[in-house]
């Protein structure tokens, strides 16, 4: 779902773990989750606590179980998860640090003990080039 092929207008993809990543990751995955539930199930006997255990679970794992959508222009970054909006400016990021799977925004232009609560995760899925590209346009990285 490729919106903008140059970086000049909004730029949207879909990322869902659960499927891209390798078929015997995800059903393992998924076997783990529900043995956990079994397992507190049967070690409780009830079925109160498995059915929140797997609530638990599930919630911990919803970036990796259920589609994210991102959207990349001119005001910033945007993201929707489980109906949840998240929305960042652009102005806010002074620092980007890339891996292998994305680039993470961080307001900080040093490393803080609070990137991971402050920062933000942007996934590349097939598209590094294009988002790299995007965000050295928008975040200004130069040390304030």
């Amino acid at each position: 779902m490729l919106e903008s092929q140059t970086g000049d207008g909004p730029f949207e993809w879909k990322v869902h773990p659960l499927v891209h990543e390798r078929t015997a990751k995800s059903i393992s995955l998924v076997v783990i989750v529900h043995a956990v539930v079994v397992v507190v199930f049967l070690s409780f006997e009830h079925y109160f606590y498995g059915i929140i255990s797997y609530v638990v679970l599930v919630a911990s794992l919803s970036t990796f179980l259920f589609p994210s959508y991102y959207t990349l222009d001119e005001t910033g970054v945007h993201r929707v998860h489980l109906g949840r909006r998240q929305r960042r400016r652009w102005a806010e990021f002074r620092r980007v640090d890339e891996s292998s799977s994305g680039l993470f925004l961080s307001p900080f232009s040093r490393p803080s003990r609070l990137d991971s609560f402050r920062g933000f995760f942007l996934p590349f899925h097939q598209n590094r080039d294009l988002v790299v590209y995007y965000v050295q346009r928008h975040v200004n990285t130069r040390a304030n």
